[in-house]
């Protein structure tokens, strides 16, 4: 697994999530610096790629319950060999 953030000019998060191994991850927990519902912007598994179409429905929810040095976090489904780029979205 590896994950990350980058932060656009304006302070916007972007964050990566891939897993590197060929078996499908569920409810891998990850650390966000935002509350609230985060969009799938991209998943490199998805069907319309050509992939298996495993992933999150095209959302996941931040709750309170910090992980990885932030106060909130997201269950994740990843998918084998895939990475998941995420966004918050507008409130």
């Amino acid at each position: 697994m590896l994950s990350f953030l980058r932060f656009a000019g304006s302070g916007s998060p972007l964050a990566c999530v891939a897993n590197l191994s060929p078996e499908r991850r569920e409810d891998y927990r990850v650390g966000l610096p935002a509350r609230g519902a985060w969009s799938e912007l991209l998943n490199t598994d998805d069907l319309q790629l050509g992939g298996s179409g495993v992933g999150n429905g095209g959302q996941v929810w931040a709750n309170d319950g910090g992980c990885h040095g932030f106060a909130y976090s997201a269950d994740l489904t990843l998918p084998p060999l895939g990475v998941v780029w995420l966004v918050p979205e507008e409130s």
